[in-house]
């Protein structure tokens, strides 16, 4: 490699170059390989720009074309967000999906030209979404939703004309081939499969956030609230329930515990199970229809207003309300009636 001087003696001795020297002549070496490479790619572009068969297979029309895995593929990701004009919409696992969204600076550079991401992806128990992915939200273009169900399929789709499909769901993000495609009809199915998992997906957190107001309003109601299945006799009459679920109300007023959930009411509540109007009302109930009534509990010297309803067939939802105070205040009042009934007729004419 020329990098050893030869010391004429006898005998023969060798000197080597010192170390930067050495290094001077090895990297000039790479200089000039590197320029007569770029000089053969500079030929062989101009060579192939005037032919007129050359033609890239994205202006090809409906074609559909596998790009192995690797660095060729990591470069086709760039180009396509590159040259994204309107949009991006991905379907990506969060294995795959971080990889891409967190350190590709084509992600950041779309999202400042204005281009519309959408991603959705799972998530999954005990895999934690970095903070970057929240701070992406940031931009008015930039959305991600989480599917209830597992994705069995991850793609892109670039300004609803082209769609990039990962041929493997499990594998990294470049670590297997992808399928590239321009076809309308398969642009079409990956887009309607999107917006429906995407529509999935927005119904998923309205309701995840309706559970979660439902439960706090349930939780600081004043009212006592439990929700019953209601167990039917052989002649398909209601003959007891089921609490199911209830709220901290409903078990301070009935003296119970979580620990009565799931159990019959007749084990539990043996004395207000054994109520006929409930009873009646829960007959009323089994055929859509709802009540209220008045329950007097001898044990806690308490009465109880009871609302019943039924949300489907089959089950109830029951909400007791503490009206003693109201009942003691009518009754004083019938009492002070009744006293000033009597004053008035044994009064003189």
């Amino acid at each position: 490699m020329g990098l050893v001087e030869r010391v004429i003696t006898k005998p023969t001795k060798f000197k080597p170059l010192p170390i930067y020297d050495a290094l001077s002549i090895l990297v000039g070496r790479k200089e000039k390989e590197n320029i007569e490479l770029q000089h053969k790619a500079a030929a062989l572009y101009e060579s192939f720009k005037g032919n007129s068969y050359a033609v890239t297979a994205e202006n090809a029309s409906h074609q559909f074309i596998l790009i192995p895995e690797g660095e060729t593929l990591l470069l086709k990701l760039q180009k396509m967000v590159d040259n994204a004009q309107k949009s991006i919409h991905v379907v990506l696992s969060q294995k795959k999906l971080l990889p891409w969204l967190l350190n590709d600076e084509a992600v950041e550079n779309a999202l400042v030209r204005g281009i519309d991401i959408k991603v959705l992806t799972e998530k999954k128990a005990g895999l934690m979404v970095p903070k970057d992915v929240y701070e992406l939200k940031r931009w008015h273009s930039f959305d991600i939703r989480y599917s209830p169900a597992p994705l069995s399929v991850c793609f892109r789709i670039y300004d609803n004309k082209e769609t990039l499909l990962t041929t493997s769901v499990k594998n990294d993000h470049t670590e297997s081939p992808a399928v590239w495609s321009n076809n309308p009809s398969f642009v079409e199915l990956s887009r309607n499969y999107f917006e429906s998992a995407w529509f999935a997906a927005e119904q998923e957190q309205e309701v995840k956030r309706d559970n979660r107001q439902m439960e706090y309003l349930l939780a600081n109601m004043m009212e006592g609230f439990a929700y019953n299945q209601i167990i039917f006799g052989a002649d398909n009459q209601p003959t007891d329930y089921i609490i199911l679920d209830a709220n901290d109300a409903f078990f301070a007023m009935t003296n119970l515990s979580r620990q009565s959930l799931g159990k019959r009411a007749s084990q539990v509540l043996p004395e207000l199970q054994q109520n006929t109007s409930l009873m009646k009302a829960l007959e009323k109930v089994a055929l859509g229809e709802g009540t209220k009534l008045e329950h007097y509990s001898r044990l806690q010297d308490q009465w109880y207003s009871i609302a019943v309803y039924s949300p489907k067939k089959g089950y109830f939802a029951l909400i007791i309300e503490d009206i003693s105070e109201c009942k003691k205040a009518l009754k004083k009042r019938q009492e002070a009636e009744k006293k000033f009934r009597n004053l008035a007729e044994e009064a003189p004419t």
